[in-house]
């Protein structure tokens, strides 16, 4: 059995798989993305990678660990990581359209770029909600030193 922040990590990975793998057939019925939509992608995927990192170093800091937060911390972390490969792959993609390659590498590539930056997206979206959920936990001592009373 794994730990609750290496499951949630695995839980976030296999989520943008089974995506992928969904979007991988949507894409089939679509035209091919081009490079300058990849490039794009990648600008807006690294914008939302940003604010993600903001918001998540001050969830992860406002609350006690109990398993389900631990788990969830682990969900994020692993939407993160999706959406930075992500992120590193559209450029790469785009140079591969641009070098005349369109096979289906591009379109599961095309298909992981998407599926990683929605969820990285609705990660984003779902943090306030998420400090409310586990605002309820015990607050962490802070690190600054006790003040004298007077």
């Amino acid at each position: 059995m794994l730990d609750p922040i290496p499951k949630g990590i695995g839980n976030a990975l296999a989520s943008v798989a089974l995506a992928t793998l969904g979007l991988y057939f949507f894409l089939q019925t679509v035209p091919h993305a081009s490079p300058d939509l990849l490039r794009t992608t990648a600008i807006v995927g690294a914008s939302l990678l940003l604010a993600y990192v903001v918001e998540a170093v001050w969830l992860a800091q406002r609350a006690e660990l109990d398993d389900e937060y631990e788990e969830w911390l682990g969900f994020v972390a692993g939407a993160g990581i999706a959406g930075f490969v992500g992120i590193v792959l559209a450029p790469l993609l785009a140079e591969h359209r641009l070098a005349g390659h369109a096979n289906v590498v591009d379109e599961v590539g095309a298909a992981w770029v998407a599926a990683s930056l929605l969820i990285l997206g609705g990660v984003l979206v779902l943090q306030p909600l998420l400090a409310q959920r586990f605002g309820g936990l015990v607050e962490r001592p802070s690190q600054s030193p006790p003040t004298p009373s007077a």
